[in-house]
């Protein structure tokens, strides 16, 4: 019996060694790229860093556009309504959080889960900006002049102008949440997961905002952060803050779950376009 008490009882207190190393190779990873953008600058690379794979799927998604008259009318009503990009993702997430017929310990463990991914899905965001600024720069397909991109009349000449496309941060919030919702519903993971890939990341191609491997690369950092939402003591540290600053604060904490769900949906266009005015103006 003592045996039992004890096995049930070490988890609970045993240190996250898993979260402290999946840090350090983080924290080791963004050390190595900022050795390198030093040791190999952008100059060293072609505008773009053109190649045939990305070339050939970028100049055959944007010749639909002459193929498929109906296309381009749709993109810009999906494009133009951020409600239509995110907004079933986050329905989706909010029916995971609020299961039906289930046990209230099956509940307890998906909303830790989901909690867990969202932690995860925002340092994806602010991870991805690193990188994005620690790698060589590099031209979105809209701007790269060898390519010969026909522009959607959709599009403003300086939309995402200085921005570097590598790696996709729309790919990392979107592949993060999608796939830590599966791993508390296959089915609404599934569908958050096939929405993602074929509105959200195929609009980024169409658009010529992104290359297909600034999204398979944002997809990858997605997979490997959403699976960190699997390691019990995160998932525990995650929701013992939650209901910190719930029995703390649960009218503040419900405005903030508010806010975060708005910023989610409009995949954080005000924080970017803040912090683009400040990097310019190097307040």
């Amino acid at each position: 019996m003592a045996t039992d008490t004890h096995r049930a009882y070490t988890p609970s207190h045993t240190v996250p060694t898993k979260l402290f190393l999946t840090t350090a190779a983080f924290v080791g990873v963004i050390a190595c790229l900022a050795t390198l953008r030093h040791i190999f600058p952008s100059s060293s690379l072609p505008q773009g860093w053109y190649n045939s794979f990305d070339a050939g799927i970028v100049l055959y998604v944007n010749g639909l556009a002459s193929r498929l008259p109906w296309l381009t009318p749709a993109v810009t009503v999906i494009n133009d309504h951020n409600l239509l990009k995110v907004g079933p993702i986050v329905l989706l997430l909010w029916v995971g959080f609020f299961p039906r017929t289930e046990s209230a310990s099956e509940i307890l463990d998906k909303r830790r889960k989901i909690a867990a991914t969202v932690s995860l899905a925002l340092f994806g965001v602010v991870l991805t900006r690193i990188l994005a600024v620690s790698l060589p720069f590099r031209e979105r397909p809209l701007r790269t002049v060898a390519l010969h991109f026909r522009i959607p009349r959709i599009l403003g000449p300086s939309v995402l102008h200085g921005w570097s496309s590598f790696p996709s941060d729309h790919a990392v919030l979107l592949v993060t949440l999608s796939v830590g919702l599966m791993m508390t519903s296959r089915l609404l993971g599934g569908l958050a997961l096939f929405y993602t890939v074929a509105i959200n990341l195929a609009l980024r191609v169409y658009l010529g905002m992104h290359w297909p491997t600034d999204l398979l690369a944002g997809a990858v950092i997605g997979v490997g952060l959403a699976s960190i939402a699997n390691i019990a003591a995160y998932r525990d540290f995650i929701w013992r803050i939650v209901m910190k600053c719930w029995q703390t604060a649960p009218g503040l904490s419900a405005a903030f779950i508010f806010f975060l769900s708005y910023e989610v949906l409009d995949m954080f266009e005000v924080v970017f376009s803040l912090a683009k005015t400040l990097m310019k103006h190097r307040l």
